[in-house]
């Protein structure tokens, strides 16, 4: 396996914190020499704040996100979350711009669980695959969504999944994106694992199902390679609402 280029999608961009994210790029390896880099994010709770602002980035947030109480889904698309989303958008742009065959992302929380043997991928060499997550959390929220076999030791095909701390997209997969759903997912914008579930599995939700074109292949590593530092529950999530801000 090669990787083109590594990007870190950070608020933080202080000299502190990318020298830490470094070094956890140094423990976790890459496959071969490359260059990482940090795009300019686009930090939701002060770019997004507005009707106006985000009329300026080109971005509609969805707005039936919220279905309600005793859903997972009872609140609206927070400006962190289309943020974030947003910031993997460029990513992707930058990526396809320069004619990388293969990238790999990391969110600034994501957090290497061991130094990779990248020896393993090389089972993948003839699998023509869109997306490899190394790190995330299995929703199995319903039968029809949980990971399939596909007959390697340490790689299944993903059922529905959240997190998007570690992954590795190819150019093809950045290409299908651009073509069939950006356009798509600048009108109904929402947070980015939810996006990306649907558009390699059967989501959840009919809705959008029927708003994403359900056409990437995607793997995953069976156990993760790389975990995340921040959380909801932990109360450091970037994402989560704000009281007053986050709408």
């Amino acid at each position: 396996m090669k990787i083109d280029k590594v990007y870190f999608v950070s608020l933080d961009l202080t000299e502190e914190f990318i020298e830490d994210m470094v070094s956890r790029l140094n423990y976790m390896t890459v496959p071969n020499p490359t260059e990482w880099e940090c795009i300019p994010p686009v930090n939701g709770r002060t770019d997004l704040a507005t009707i106006e602002d985000r009329e300026d980035m080109g971005v509609k947030f969805y707005d039936k996100w919220n279905i309600g109480e005793g859903t997972m889904w009872n609140r609206d698309v927070t400006v962190g979350e289309a943020g974030c989303t947003l910031s993997h958008i460029r990513v992707w742009w930058d990526a396809y711009e320069n004619g990388y065959e293969k990238i790999l992302v990391l969110e600034e929380d994501f957090n290497p669980l061991l130094p990779i043997d990248w020896e393993w991928c090389d089972v993948l060499e003839h699998y023509d695959y869109d997306f490899l997550y190394l790190g995330r959390k299995p929703r199995n929220l319903i039968e029809d969504v949980e990971d399939l076999e596909i007959g390697l030791e340490r790689f299944v095909m993903p059922g529905a999944s959240f997190n998007t701390q570690a992954y590795i997209i190819t150019r093809k997969g950045i290409e299908k994106i651009i073509k069939y759903n950006l356009e798509t997912l600048m009108d109904n914008m929402i947070v980015v694992d939810e996006f990306l579930t649907a558009t390699y599995t059967w989501h959840p939700r009919k809705d959008i199902r029927d708003l994403y074109v359900q056409n990437m292949f995607a793997i995953s590593t069976r156990r993760d390679w790389v975990g995340q530092t921040r959380f909801p529950h932990a109360g450091n999530s970037q994402t989560e609402p704000i009281e007053g801000i986050d709408f």
